[in-house]
């Protein structure tokens, strides 16, 4: 009696391909890089991607956004405030940092840039990822009391700085940017707050 293969799914291609731009930092990984890590024929593959690598990496960068979302949103239940969160956020990025193959161990700016502007499907991907966490923090704060416009501007400072530290992190193979990131944010944010709060009373 032969071998049973394990029948492999769509999200096994999906989970190496995650592997694989954490791993390499880059997405000039082949298809055949990603079928070898499966131990795959390419027919499998084409079932679930019928267009190919750009389709995969799509579903990658979505798959690492809703991990980095159920992240986010996990700091927020933990913790007391909006700052608390942010700190909490980019301290467990930067232990994600030093250790690779992790779900959110890349930037998705990172990836957009090194995907190219020609590939507008992945940087799209990419886009809609950092949309989905700001608008994570969009809410806290503005159920914090800030003005919608207040509000969107310091959000996207926020991402725009975690994705700034992390991928100098990364660059470094170090989680201390990160480290020191997510006080000075902490620290802004409340700061933020309270003077907002200061001027209504």
């Amino acid at each position: 009696m032969g071998i049973k293969l394990k029948r492999l799914t769509r999200d096994d291609f999906v989970q190496q391909t995650c592997r694989l731009l954490n791993e390499r930092g880059r997405t000039d990984f082949t298809l055949s890089d990603v079928l070898d890590s499966c131990g795959a024929k390419k027919g499998s593959l084409y079932h679930f991607f019928p267009r190919g690598k750009n389709e995969l990496v799509v579903a990658a960068v979505n798959q690492m956004a809703g991990c980095a979302v159920a992240h986010l949103e996990s700091c927020f239940e933990a913790e007391a405030s909006v700052g608390d969160a942010v700190a909490k956020h980019a301290s467990d990025l930067s232990r994600l940092v030093e250790k690779p193959g992790q779900p959110m161990a890349i930037p998705f700016s990172a990836i957009a840039a090194i995907t190219g502007d020609d590939n507008e499907e992945v940087t799209l991907a990419c886009q809609q990822a950092l949309h989905r966490l700001e608008s994570v923090f969009l809410k806290q704060l503005k159920q914090d009391g800030l003005k919608a416009s207040d509000a969107k501007k310091l959000a996207t400072f926020i991402i725009s700085s975690i994705e700034g530290a992390f991928l100098v992190s990364r660059v470094r193979r170090s989680g201390q940017p990160l480290r020191q990131a997510g006080p000075n944010l902490q620290f802004l944010v409340a700061t933020t707050i309270e003077s907002e709060r200061t001027s209504h009373r």
